[in-house]
């Protein structure tokens, strides 16, 4: 998944989230909580790159802002990838 985000005046942290449900709860979560967006900055791409498990039945997908600020978002994209992109879980 990608999208682009830009900030202004974000002091905690803000991202993006992608979180993959089954039958029984959360199947897997990423998000940019290790490397948030502070501060002022203009657009940027930013990607979350995960396996999505094969009992997977939804897909949630959003911004996240923690604290005073205002975030943007634009062309949020989802696109399957190959071996050859590196995937650290």
């Amino acid at each position: 998944m990608s999208a682009y985000v830009k900030s202004d005046g974000v002091s905690a942290g803000a991202g993006v989230l992608m979180r993959v449900d089954g039958p029984g709860g959360v199947l897997a979560i990423r998000n940019m909580q290790d490397q948030p967006i502070r501060g002022t900055t203009g657009w940027a791409r930013y990607d979350i790159i995960m396996d999505v498990p094969a009992d997977g039945v939804a897909i949630v997908f959003g911004p996240w802002l923690s604290g005073p600020g205002q975030i943007a978002f634009d062309d949020f994209r989802f696109e399957a990838v190959g071996p050859e992109v590196p995937f650290t879980p």
